[in-house]
């Protein structure tokens, strides 16, 4: 992504790496919480499936 002149003279370098740091941070977050979400997920389906396996057996 090319940087804006306009937007480096307001912010400076600085503060600019520092919002993007931020920015990846939450990404990552976001990343890793869907990661959870979706192993978590898939595990209770396990579970389920189990259970009804050993309950009709």
């Amino acid at each position: 992504m090319k940087k804006s002149p306009v937007f480096g003279a307001f912010f400076g370098s600085g503060i600019e790496s520092e919002s993007q740091n931020h920015v990846n941070d939450y990404v990552n977050k976001c990343l890793l919480f869907n990661l959870a979400f979706l192993l978590g997920f898939q595990y209770l389906d396990f579970v389920g499936r189990l259970t009804q396996y050993l309950n009709s057996a």
